[in-house]
């Protein structure tokens, strides 16, 4: 029989892993090189900007009893928790054990000898260490460690999106809560307040900020979403490695070491003392396609997050140009609606003096209450509006968030 050569034979069980190669990392859509319109981004401090103590306090309060950000705050927890976990995938095993067994042999079976000094009972007691390490040659639980720590910062930028997300939501029904009691009920919820809870109140109208879009560029580094969209791809990626690795062999070292005695008070001589290393190799031959189709989930997740990524950058390139055309065209409006209410204004004071002169009806007076009022109340809704596209454009090029 011909002997098998050894080295032929590990080089063909290392070619049936290099047969799967990782697939291209997918590349996002480029950025274009401006947006329509330039100006300062809003920071960190960009709900300041409207100069409402009110708005403050109830963002304050979002941020501390919010149920959606608690919800993000526990899958970062959790997302942490796995990531300590596959970290220790690849570190050896160490346990402590002790242990005393006592049987004792039965004579009337016809298979014990007699007369050669065996004893018929024995009790023997054992205190050791054991230790167990698989080596990761093919980089499996490294792929995974790197997985479990792209899914821990994607954890931590979507609460971070979600902070960012609830800030906005209680401008939103802040600016509205003033026009309907539903609004403040809305806005109760968000914040996590119980129903008919006092809630702060505006003093005044708030001011207009200036916010702008930036650079296109830069807007991919200043939104969490974005942020947890990449580190999700970056986890597919990743888990595409550790599908690869299981094609190839696993090498495991199993060692114990200690002491082992009959009788049991023996334990600790020097004579009592065993150790045994047990290196293994398990080569997976067959398991009805389950592996080819791990890394087929695998190389879908990829394409999957890929896609995610692609939408989540193209969708806050729209929002941003939405919002700037939006604040352009409410400006526009809020100027011309401002103009109409001067002229309505002017046209109710020359309406006063003319009947004061005895020149102008009853009718005439109350036509120009009613289209002043009327002017106002328009000129009020285009600037609530617009402020709450403030808001949008805040949010949209990420409200001062950064990864550092």
């Amino acid at each position: 029989m011909r002997r098998v050569n050894k080295t032929f034979l590990l080089a063909a069980l290392l070619l049936a892993g290099c047969a799967h190669d990782p697939m291209a990392k997918p590349k996002g859509p480029a950025a274009p090189a401006a947006f329509s319109q330039a100006g300062p981004v809003a920071d960190a401090k960009w709900a300041e900007a409207f100069g409402d103590p009110a708005l403050l306090e109830l963002i304050a309060q979002a941020r501390k009893n919010s149920p959606d950000l608690v919800i993000a705050r526990a899958r970062q927890r959790e997302a942490v928790a796995l990531l300590i976990a596959a970290n220790a995938g690849d570190q050896p095993a160490l346990s402590v054990g002790a242990g005393l067994e006592s049987s004792r042999i039965s004579l009337d079976t016809g298979r014990t000898p007699v007369g050669f000094g065996i004893p018929r009972r024995t009790d023997v007691g054992a205190v050791g260490v054991k230790a167990s390490w698989e080596l990761d040659a093919w980089g499996r639980e490294a792929a995974k460690t790197k997985a479990a720590a792209s899914d821990s910062r994607a954890a931590k930028f979507t609460a971070e999106q979600a902070r960012l997300a609830a800030a906005q939501a209680k401008v939103d029904e802040g600016l509205g809560r003033r026009r309907v009691a539903a609004a403040e009920n809305a806005l109760r919820a968000l914040i996590g307040s119980a129903p008919g809870e006092k809630l702060p109140e505006a003093k005044g109208s708030a001011a207009m900020p200036a916010f702008g879009a930036g650079v296109p560029s830069e807007l991919l580094l200043r939104r969490p979403d974005l942020a947890a969209a990449a580190a999700r791809l970056d986890a597919a990626v990743s888990r595409e490695g550790a599908a690869i690795a299981d094609f190839y062999p696993s090498v495991t070292l199993n060692g114990q070491a200690g002491w082992q005695a009959d009788p049991a008070s023996r334990v600790g001589r020097g004579s009592s003392s065993f150790w045994s290393l047990t290196p293994s190799v398990d080569l997976p031959l067959f398991d009805a396609g389950r592996r080819e189709a791990d890394l087929e989930v695998a190389r879908a997740r990829i394409d999957g997050s890929a896609g995610e990524w692609t939408k989540a950058v193209l969708g806050a390139f729209r929002e941003v140009e939405d919002a700037l055309a939006d604040l352009r065209e409410l400006a526009l409006q809020e100027e011309l609606t401002a103009r109409v209410l001067a002229a309505v204004r002017v046209r109710l004071f020359n309406a006063e003096a003319r009947r004061e002169a005895g020149l102008a009806n009853e009718n005439e007076i109350t036509a120009a209450h009613r289209d002043e009022a009327l002017a106002a109340r328009t000129l009020s809704l285009v600037v609530w509006e617009r402020r709450q596209v403030a808001v949008r454009l805040a949010a949209a090029t990420g409200g001062g968030w950064s990864a550092q």
